[in-house]
């Protein structure tokens, strides 16, 4: 299941905050583009967005025929009904 990389980027952001694991004061753009992102960086807020490396590991394993891309955005969220039909 991927997400959009922006979203999922400002996603880790807020629950970082939201968990106190940065000061609450930190902007979301502090933490991903400014003076904070050395905060955010051991948390993986921006690394776990690029879909393509993670995506070779998997497919280096399992081979492409066994592995199955969903993009939450457009098909679990606007359709999960559809979307888990087998």
């Amino acid at each position: 299941m991927l997400r959009a990389p922006v979203a999922r980027a400002v996603s880790a952001a807020r629950h970082l905050l939201q968990t106190g694991r940065v000061r609450p004061s930190t902007s979301l753009d502090a933490l991903l583009v400014g003076e904070a992102l050395p905060m955010a960086e051991p948390h993986g807020v921006l690394a776990q967005g690029f879909d393509a490396r993670h995506l070779r590991r998997y497919l280096a394993l399992f081979g492409a025929e066994r592995i199955w891309v969903l993009f939450y955005e457009d098909d679990l969220r606007d359709d999960p009904a559809g979307t888990l039909q087998p």
